[in-house]
């Protein structure tokens, strides 16, 4: 039973990285199926063999997250997505499950999580190089890949983000924390010169932050440990120009016209010899946070429901090309989704652990803790640290190997058993799974109805369903139009498909009430639609109404002060489009500046 527990984990740890990590189509979702369905293939196997194994919960961590996870609950309820909202949920229940796990067989488990890490980031490292070829293609040997417009993969460049560099994080922390401790092994240094110049041509400044930090760490345990470093002189100037080679990317990658000197040079060459695409220095992270505290103002206490930071996004937006799914760090976005309170709790709950590893690594037992545990110690850090600044949280198979990870490392004196909870939970969550499945089948057999009624907060089925009803059922399509409305109710584009069907179907009133209201979500909609809005508005209440409209629309733009080229090219095609509905119902001038 030891053994098909290991392999299961195994092969559901490396499945999940490899299909969503290298772009295969659709890996994010098939990566969220596996981690819905793992808890039940590790805890049913106790009832059915009725072995009687004990599941410890640790009680503190438990307490804390159920609290989370109720608050949770309470926010998804006033969600303005609930299919985000109710897929997220299942998805904290899912990793809460795999932590037990994890927790009640540390020993069974870290060499597996130790062996896929590093087996998993020479297969990232080296597809990486072939990845502008499969970039070109949508499918390698009849698998499907979609490696352009992914934003969660490990192994290409899409709109400027390369998450290879944030994954190698774990096997260079290792590598660089093994070549201090162990005697010489010219495999270390054989694997660390192989993974650094994919670390570094990643980009990703996050990463290179997160590494100066891990360096940085590994000097100070080794330090209070009286390691000396006399003796080995030589890995501390190594160390000590690694982080100088780091300091100076993260200083040279960001695309600035005011730079000069070496870091422009460098900048130059990068972008003309090593693929450096346009990057810049806080890459609107100070937007999206301003973003979420306008949302965080509004809806303090349970925010917009989880899984939602990107309608915070468009409905607080400085200008019409900067919004985001995230906001960059993980504490912040369950503050905008799950709400302040729920935001409490996760960040108690994290403070915990901390405790829990400080406890452990500076203790009575530090010696037996760093030699079991010190690499899965840096694996966990350096994660911890990348979900600060980048969004590699949302990223179902590294945010599962981190939840492993906390398990294999947490530790609580005071643990309580619940041995049926699990198993009745995990097997609530793999019927759930096949409701989502049997949606999603009936939605691409074109069963529109069953798609919805099985699930019904698929989203994708909805306009399918309510098109076909249309002409033969109308009033069973305004049904299902106010069914989807509710459901997604801060969704500008479900908003707006309302008053498209109101207006098909003749009631212009109605219409201008959901275009009023998505017009409310979406603070820069696309200017064709402000042009028919203004025109059914000109229609229905006349001029001033529609000029008042308009007026509004218009004083959402700042005047511009971004020199940012690439904001500027983005912006400049809206702006102009802008510009001549301006001048159209003003008569050919004016009075607003864009």
């Amino acid at each position: 039973m030891r053994n098909y527990l290991k392999l299961l984990v195994g092969i559901f740890l490396f499945s999940a990285l490899i299909i969503e990590g290298l772009g295969i189509g659709s890996g994010r979702t098939i990566s969220y199926y596996l981690i819905l369905i793992l808890p039940f293939f590790l805890f049913i196997s106790s009832i059915l063999t009725n072995t009687g194994a004990r599941i410890v919960f640790p009680q503190k961590f438990s307490l804390l997250w159920m609290i989370f996870f109720i608050l949770s609950v309470v926010s998804s309820v006033f969600s303005v997505n609930l299919q985000n909202s109710f897929e997220d949920m299942l998805f904290y229940l899912a990793t809460f499950l795999i932590f037990i796990f994890v927790y009640n067989n540390k020993e069974l488990l870290k060499g597996v999580i130790l062996r896929i890490v590093f087996g998993v980031a020479v297969i990232f490292s080296l597809l990486s190089m072939f990845a502008g070829s499969i970039a070109q293609r949508t499918t390698l040997l009849f698998i499907p890949v979609d490696l352009k417009t992914n934003f969660f993969q490990f192994v290409y460049t899409a709109w400027s983000h390369n998450h290879l560099g944030d994954f190698l994080l774990l096997p260079i922390s290792a590598l660089i924390y093994w070549v201090f401790v162990k005697k010489f092994n010219p495999a270390y240094l054989f694997l660390l010169i192989f993974f650094i110049p994919y670390f570094l041509f990643a980009y990703s400044r996050s990463a290179y932050l997160d590494l100066i930090v891990a360096i940085l760490f590994i000097l100070y345990y080794l330090l209070k440990r009286n390691y000396r470093f006399k003796k080995n002189l030589l890995l501390v100037l190594a160390s000590a120009s690694m982080i100088a080679l780091l300091s100076l990317f993260i200083l040279a990658v960001p695309s600035d016209n005011s730079k000069q000197g070496l870091l422009k040079s460098i900048n130059y060459s990068l972008q003309k010899k090593f693929d450096l695409g346009e990057k810049f220095l806080l890459a609107n992270r100070n937007i999206y946070f301003s973003q979420g505290l306008y949302s965080i103002a509004q809806n303090p206490f349970f925010g917009i429901g989880p899984g939602n930071f990107i309608y915070a996004s468009e409905k607080y937006a400085v200008t019409p090309t900067e919004y985001s799914i995230t906001g960059h760090n993980i504490f912040f976005d369950v503050f905008v989704e799950n709400g302040l309170l729920a935001g409490i709790m996760f960040l108690a709950l994290f403070l915990l652990v901390f405790n829990s590893l400080r406890t452990q690594l500076f203790g009575n037992n530090r010696e037996t803790f760093a030699k079991e545990n010190m690499v899965l110690l840096l694996f966990f850090l350096v994660i911890f640290l990348n979900f600060q600044t980048d969004f590699t949280y949302l990223i179902h198979s590294f945010y599962l190997l981190f939840i492993m990870l906390l398990g294999l490392l947490y530790r609580e004196d005071t643990n309580f058993d619940l041995n049926l909870a699990p198993p009745v939970l995990s097997l609530f969550l793999f019927l759930t799974f096949n409701i989502l499945a049997l949606s999603n089948f009936a939605l691409a057999a074109g069963n529109y109805v069953l798609a919805v009624q099985v699930y019904p907060f698929n989203k994708n089925a909805y306009e399918f369903l309510i098109n076909s009803k249309l002409n033969t059922d109308k009033t069973g399509a305004l049904k299902y139009l106010n069914q989807y409305t509710s459901f997604f109710s801060g969704d500008s584009t479900v908003l707006s498909y309302g008053g498209d069907v109101f207006y098909l179907t003749g009631d212009d009133g109605k219409a201008l009430q959901y275009y009023d209201k998505s017009f409310a979500q979406l603070k820069f909609p696309p200017i064709e639609f402000v042009s028919n809005v203004y025109q059914l508005t000109l229609n229905l209440k006349g001029e001033n109404s529609a000029k008042k409209f308009a007026d509004e629309y218009f004083q959402r733009f700042p005047k511009v002060n971004n020199t940012n080229i690439a904001y500027q090219n983005a912006y400049y095609p809206y702006r102009l489009s802008v510009l001549g509905f301006c001048r159209k119902i003003y008569h050919g001038s004016c009075p607003y500046v864009f």
